[in-house]
């Protein structure tokens, strides 16, 4: 089981700077002013860079230098472009992405932690399912009782689909 993604074409997320623990009390909400993503590929250890390369140690990608666009208004932030992708997503691989929020404090702001329970491990999958139908054969039939098959995917199955067509005329 898990988390399996297909596609990176862009992140998203929610980001709110609360002033008190007790949401009753949050009657002044701060402006979160900054997002700094990490994207580690957990195979390696390595950190998708602004460069468009894994590294070794970590690295940011940072909102400040147009990388992480914020929305206010919804508040969120999405990442649109920079992603990894091709060869530098390779299929069946894991990966863990965390947010670092800052506000607009007086004093240059206060900065969320990396690796909060906002985090997320996903598995990216690039490899299609097949399916068999093995009875009936594919000889005509006028009837038949059942339909049977296989399906077999690297990670698991979830829905198997099928369609009958008449081709009579």
């Amino acid at each position: 089981t898990g988390v399996f993604v297909s596609s990176l074409n862009v992140v998203t997320g929610t980001m709110v700077d609360v002033t008190n623990s007790n949401l009753v009390d949050n009657v002044n909400l701060g402006a979160v002013s900054n997002v700094w993503v990490r994207l580690q590929r957990l195979d390696t250890g390595e950190y998708w860079n602004i460069g468009g390369t894994w590294q070794s140690g970590s690295s940011d990608i940072k909102s400040e230098f147009g990388k992480v666009t914020l929305t206010p208004a919804t508040s969120s932030w999405a990442i649109n472009s920079g992603l990894p992708s091709g060869l530098n997503l390779p299929g069946g691989t894991s990966y863990y992405i965390t947010a670092s929020g800052f506000d607009n404090a007086d004093g240059g702001g206060n900065q969320e932690a990396f690796y909060s329970v906002r985090g997320t491990t996903f598995t990216y999958d690039n490899v299609k399912p097949t399916a068999t139908i093995t009875s009936p054969s594919l000889a005509s039939y006028r009837s038949f009782s059942s339909i049977n098959g296989t399906a077999n995917d690297d990670y698991s199955v979830t829905r198997v689909e099928i369609q009958i067509q008449d081709l009579t005329y």
